[in-house]
C-alpha cells in the first residue's frame, strides 16, 4: 500500500509532469539522432554535402578572381598587353570554372547562382577579345564592367 501511494505522488502533481517532460524530450532528442544515424548509414559524411563543398569552391576562386583583378588593373595602367593577356585568359578561364561550379542544388538560388555566372563569363570574354585586339581603352571600359558584375553577385549572395 504504500508502494502505491509513492508511485501515485509522482504520477500526478507538478513533480509528475516535471518527470514525463523530462522523459518526452529525451525521447525526442534520442529519435532525432537514432532517425539522423540511420538516414546517413556508413556513407562519408563529409562528401554528401556538395553545397558545402561548391561553396569552398567557388570561395577559393574569389582569391583568383583578386588576384587577376588586380593584376589587371596594373597592367591597364602600364598599358603591358602581355600581362593584359595573361591576367585576362586567367581571369576567362576562372569564369568559366565559375559557371560550372553551381554550389547551389535546385531553387531560385541556383537560377539566379547561374544567370551572373554566366552574365561574368560573357563579360569576361569580352575583355579578352579587347585585350585581343589591342585595345586598351575598350579593355578598361570591359574591366570596370566585369568589376560590377563581381559587386553585384556579391550583394546577393554575401
Amino acid at each position: 500500500m504504500n508502494r502505491i501511494i509513492q508511485v501515485r505522488m509522482f504520477s500526478t502533481g507538478w513533480p509528475g509532469m516535471l518527470v514525463a517532460a523530462w522523459v518526452v524530450v529525451t525521447m525526442s532528442f534520442a529519435g532525432v539522432l537514432i532517425q539522423k544515424a540511420y538516414a546517413h548509414g556508413t556513407e562519408k559524411h563529409e562528401s554528401k554535402h556538395r553545397p558545402d563543398a561548391g561553396l569552398k569552391h567557388v570561395h577559393n576562386l574569389m582569391s583568383v578572381y583578386e588576384d587577376c583583378f588586380n593584376r589587371i588593373s596594373d597592367a591597364l595602367k602600364t598599358e603591358s598587353k602581355d600581362q593584359l593577356l595573361r591576367e585576362g585568359e586567367r581571369l576567362l578561364a576562372a569564369s568559366r570554372e565559375l559557371n560550372n561550379a553551381n554550389p547551389y542544388k535546385q531553387g531560385k538560388q541556383a537560377k539566379v547562382f547561374k544567370k551572373h555566372s554566366q552574365e561574368f563569363e560573357r563579360d569576361t570574354a569580352g575583355l579578352v577579345a579587347f585585350i585581343t585586339q589591342g585595345n586598351i581603352e575598350k579593355s578598361a571600359m570591359m574591366f570596370k564592367q566585369v568589376e560590377q558584375k563581381c559587386l553585384s553577385c556579391h550583394a546577393v549572395f554575401n
